[in-house]
């Protein structure tokens, strides 16, 4: 297999046993550079390109001497694989002292913490990397043998958003690379996990890596979400303001049409609202607002002709294409992703090659002719909320019925 790891660094922590070995060998059969990191000797360095660190990730200075070693050795780190843990069996809850519960947190929590502010700062003047910390399910499910162990486990999960937004690609791009080693690990495991997507398209290329349990895609509260059928007048855009989403090329092909548009979004990234969005806000009929609540968004879309989609990656769904048809209002969108199942071509309005802004401006030109209660009709039959629900409850069915987890192919 290939998962584009070649000459990436990464640094792999609890890398002398179980995980952290068999991650740091899979890491480095993809050609990777890993660097291990263990308080217990690392009997072999991971790879010939790579080294094996010594060192107690429980005392606070450890992760900055590490990551300090590591860039001075290598010059970057594109990735972290926070494994170091570790689990002692306790009798009860009233048995657990003081000094374990403290010497939990730190080896299962602020270890992976520590290490992540350190390793931080390199990733962003790099241009981003890939963060992974191992969970347990242990943190949803604890018992009474692990209660310490699994209140270290849960703080990991609020970790990990707001590291996807400091070091993820800023572009929509994604070195998938690590994902896709932890996915094939863990279905491995004694109990895989069950795994899924948002949409066909998504599962698709997830099934090249690992099972997919089922395709649960975030449809859109259409009883909740008012319509008109009466025409609308100019353009929405509505999405983060980042190169991904396309907001530049929103504004480019309503201007090209002859069209006012209202964007609506935050800066997601600030160079690029700044670089491309900050000059075309002084354009005549542009107006960019601040995101503002779901309920105002549907009344701004009902309102609209059209609402633009020119995304710039694949979409894995496209939330904002569904809520406009539930609103009676036709979407013009780049053909990308699974943008496909949401959009009826023709019917709901118009995917025009990937990239092609004159192909967009042309369709925006045909909108007219796109019923508005066919829109609507559409997402009451194809794109309601009920229908994910329908589908989230086939699939606990079959996780807790006998056998377990089956796949759903749909």
């Amino acid at each position: 297999m290939d998962l584009g790891l070649a000459g990436k660094v990464v640094v792999v922590t609890g890398a002398a046993s179980g995980i952290g070995q068999a991650t740091a060998r899979l890491l480095t059969e993809e050609g990777a550079i890993v660097v291990g990191v263990d308080r217990d000797q690392i009997d072999t360095a991971p790879g010939a390109r790579g080294t094996a660190v010594q060192a107690d990730l429980t005392e606070p200075a450890t992760p900055d001497r590490v990551i300090a070693t590591v860039l001075e050795q290598h010059g970057r780190i594109d990735a972290l694989v926070n494994n170091a843990g570790g689990l002692q069996a306790r009798t009860s809850f009233l048995d657990i002292t003081d000094e374990q519960w403290l010497a939990t947190f730190n080896l299962n929590f602020h270890a992976a913490r520590r290490m992540s502010r350190a390793v931080v700062p390199a990733m962003l003047a790099s241009g981003g990397g890939s963060l992974v910390h191992l969970g347990s399910d242990s943190a949803r499910l604890p018992e009474i043998g692990n209660l310490d162990y699994a209140a270290a486990k849960l703080p990991l999960l609020a970790l990990s958003t707001p590291h996807v937004v400091m070091v993820g690609p800023p572009t929509g791009g994604s070195d998938l690379g690590i994902i896709q080693a932890a996915l094939r690990q863990a279905a491995r495991s004694v109990r895989p996990p069950a795994v899924a997507t948002v949409s066909a398209f998504q599962a698709g290329a997830w099934r090249r890596i690992v099972r997919v349990d089922a395709v649960l895609p975030p449809y859109v509260p259409t009883s909740a979400i008012p319509w008109s059928r009466a025409p609308g007048a100019g353009a929405v855009f509505a999405g983060r303001l980042s190169p991904e989403k396309g907001a530049a090329e929103a504004i480019d092909i309503a201007r090209a049409a002859g069209v006012p548009i209202d964007v609506y979004g935050d800066a997601y990234d600030a160079g690029y609202s700044r670089e491309q969005i900050g000059p075309r806000r002084a354009w005549p009929g542009v107006t960019v607002h601040q995101a503002v609540p779901r309920t105002s968004l549907w009344v701004a879309m009902a309102r609209a002709a059209v609402v633009l989609y020119p995304v710039r990656w694949d979409e894995a769904f496209g939330m904002a294409a569904a809520e406009a048809q539930a609103c009676g209002t036709p979407v013009v969108a780049f053909r990308r992703g699974a943008l496909s199942e949401v959009i009826a071509d023709g019917v709901t309005g118009f995917l025009v090659p990937p990239g092609d802004v004159q192909a967009a401006v042309d369709a925006v030109g045909r909108t007219a002719g796109i019923s508005r209660p066919a829109c609507r009709d559409h997402a009451e039959a194809h794109l309601d909320l009920e229908r994910s629900l329908d589908a989230h409850e086939r699939l606990y069915r079959r996780l807790t019925g006998p056998g377990g987890a089956g796949t759903d192919h749909g």
